[in-house]
Parts: structure tokens; sequence; C-alpha cells
């Protein structure tokens, strides 16, 4: 494991212990999340496609972290795929699913089973990211279209803003090529959520 070999006072720690910490302040953000849809029942202006998305491309960065024997990517993605559930279970029983999201879910459901089986680990888990990019902007769509925040969890997306600067951190520090590329693409998206909160909130 890179962490622990090179474990110390070095850019490689301090991106490897933000991201653990990180890691928890987004399990939490995603608590919110759950919590405001299931408090409000309504997943107004929380798009569906994304949170699918997001559920599934954790569960591959899981596979994926256990390949490439990453301690951070493992466990960002065991946990946060876990959270993911019970916000999809609201979205599910207070928004609906249209016949498009639920065709996406299983198109979703059978990349995850396929990803232990690929040889090619990095190249399929960067295709999903980069999918990743465009299901995330979804979200700020959604709030563009509704002109409203509606149920959105502003302190998640806070919180994905600030994880994603130790991500950036780690992925040049373990020279991961993937996470190089995709890291910063998800900062400026969550900037987009943001200021678009901002403008809509109620």
């Amino acid at each position: 494991m890179a962490e622990f070999e090179n474990f110390g006072w070095n850019v490689l720690t301090l991106g490897f212990m933000g991201t653990i910490v990180f890691t928890v302040f987004e399990a939490w953000g995603l608590y919110r999340q759950k919590k405001k849809i299931w408090s409000e029942e309504s997943g107004k202006s929380v798009s569906v496609i994304m949170v699918a998305y997001t559920a599934a491309l954790f569960t591959v960065m899981f596979i994926y972290g256990i390949s490439v024997k990453k301690i951070a990517i493992v466990f960002n993605g065991g946990l946060l795929a876990l959270m993911c559930v019970p916000i999809l279970r609201g979205l599910w029983k207070f928004k609906g699913f249209s016949k498009l999201e639920k065709r996406m879910s299983v198109v979703l459901a059978a990349a995850v089973a396929v990803m232990p089986f690929v040889p090619f680990k990095d190249w399929f888990f960067l295709t999903l990211t980069f999918g990743n990019v465009f299901s995330l902007l979804a979200q700020p769509y959604e709030i563009w279209k509704n002109k409203d925040a509606g149920a959105v969890e502003i302190r998640l997306w806070l919180v994905f803003l600030t994880s994603t600067f130790f991500w950036v951190l780690y992925a040049f520090s373990v020279n991961d090529w993937v996470m190089k590329i995709i890291s910063p693409a998800y900062g400026v998206i969550n900037v987009l959520v943001i200021v678009l909160w901002l403008k809509y909130r109620r």
C-alpha cells in the first residue's frame, strides 16, 4: 500500500489523511441529503440520474481501489456507495423514476457487475468517471430547470468541494492518472451546484 510505505510528513500523507477525513464528512453530507428527502417527503430538484450514477461509480471505485491497492480509494468508494442507497430509496418513494432513469439504473447495475471481471480496470473506471461528469451536470441542470434548489442539501456539496481539494493532492502524490484527470473536473461542477443553489434557494 503506497500510503503506508511513504507515510510521513509529505504531500502524499497529507492528501491521504485529508481524503480519509473528508470521506467521513462526505458520508455525513450524504446522510444529511437522505434526511432532507425523507423528512420533507420530497426529492424535488435532486437529480435521480446523478445519485444513481454516483452510487454505481462509488461501487466501481471500491473495486478499482482493491485492484490498485489504494486504501483511500477503497474506503471512499465503499463507504459512500452504502450511503447513497437510502437516498435512492427516498427518491424512488417520493419522486419516482422515469423510464429513462429506470433503464439507466439497469445499465449501471450491469456495469458494476462486470467491473470485477474486466482486466483493464483503470480504463473501465476512467470511462465511467467521464460519464459521471455528465451525470453530475444533471444536478445543476435540475436546479436551473426548476428555478428552485428544492431538497438539495447544500452541506453535501460544500463537503464535496472541500474534499475535491484533497483528492487532487492525493491523485498527484500517488501519480494515479485516472484521479488526476477527474478530480479537477468534479471541483468545477461542485462550484456550479453551489452557485445555482445560492441563486435559487428558497
